[in-house]
């Protein structure tokens, strides 16, 4: 048995047949009335079971943590999220079928008045790849309620840049000093600063990277596919002073800096804070070498070292002021 019904922009179709219950959302009815018929004929026929039930939003959050975000880079960040939004997205108990557009408007709302235009657009991000995976699949909805809600505005770029000062004021709140041993956790972020200063990698590649990957004859960081943000494989070139650098943390370890992402963060935040330094995150550091890089080289090899296939992308971190530009004028 089938029955359909009128909603704000769309067609709800509803199936009972052999103790099995579901239920779909369709922009046409048309297209409501196919899938009910192709359903029901699936149960009758043994196709499909009483799996096909009720599914929430909770349901798909779930099974998305558990089977789509571990392929992710950066998916242990993306599990604490979706653990969050199963303790308290105000959507996590409905019923994913019938979610519609307004609801999540509402929700990203609430939320723009919590935290920054950019965390919501991230969060959106994933909440669309949550959708998406339900209805392409798993098939418990037709439609996915991401497509008819509008992004926040993106927040402006950052124009953030460490000065030389603030610098030596964290290398010393970190406990480094270029004539005394590396020996603890906080001289290892001051080198990892001072690696991405002058590689621009990010975090999650300096603390990933191996004495494998690094070729002190060649003077390069051979980053592999999967260990980098975009996928790519890439080659760093790796100046005499990153060549310092490694130098002062070799180990018998795997890997070069022995910290971990989070942890490299939370120490950073630490020194910066007790340094009274303000608005400065770690990323800032990168965006600080591709400038120094760019009154080096051509845009098309700055765009080979960060790892940017779109060079408007790249901009955003070509952060050199109109002054110091100036400076270079005849």
């Amino acid at each position: 048995m089938a029955s359909f019904r009128k909603l704000k922009g769309g067609w709800r179709a509803e199936v009972w047949c052999k103790g099995v219950r579901a239920s779909s959302v369709f922009e046409k009815k048309a297209d409501a009335q196919r899938w009910a018929a192709e359903l029901e004929a699936e149960i009758l026929s043994g196709q499909r079971g009483a799996s096909v039930g009720v599914k929430t939003l909770a349901d798909a959050i779930v099974r998305y943590r558990d089977e789509v975000s571990p392929a992710h880079r950066g998916h242990r960040r993306e599990a604490v999220s979706l653990d969050r939004w199963l303790r308290d997205h105000p959507l996590r108990g409905a019923r994913i079928d019938e979610i519609r557009p307004l609801s999540i408007s509402d929700w990203r709302d609430a939320r723009l008045r919590e935290v920054s235009s950019g965390t919501v657009i991230r969060e959106m991000t994933m909440l669309r790849g949550v959708f998406e995976s339900a209805r392409r699949d798993w098939g418990w909805i037709s439609v996915n309620p991401m497509k008819d809600v509008r992004r926040p505005k993106a927040p402006r770029a950052r124009t953030r840049l460490p000065t030389e000062v603030e610098i030596q004021r964290l290398l010393d709140a970190l406990g480094y000093d270029d004539d005394l041993p590396v020996v603890g956790h906080s001289q290892r972020v001051a080198v990892a600063m001072l690696l991405a200063i002058e590689t621009a990698m990010r975090a999650g590649e300096l603390c990933g990277l191996r004495w494998d990957q690094v070729d002190c004859v060649r003077r390069l960081a051979q980053l592999r596919r999967g260990e980098t943000k975009n996928d790519d494989a890439r080659d760093v070139p790796l100046s005499m002073r990153a060549l310092a650098l490694l130098e002062r943390v070799r180990s018998d370890d795997a890997t070069v800096l022995r910290l971990r992402p989070t942890n490299l963060d939370a120490l950073f935040r630490k020194a910066r804070d007790r340094c009274g330094i303000v608005d400065l995150h770690f990323h800032d550091f990168r965006a600080y070498a591709l400038t120094r890089l760019s009154k080096k080289v051509d845009v098309l090899t700055l765009a080979r070292i960060s790892g940017h296939r779109d060079l408007k992308q790249l901009m955003v971190y070509y952060r050199e002021s109109m002054a110091d530009v100036a400076a270079r004028l005849d």
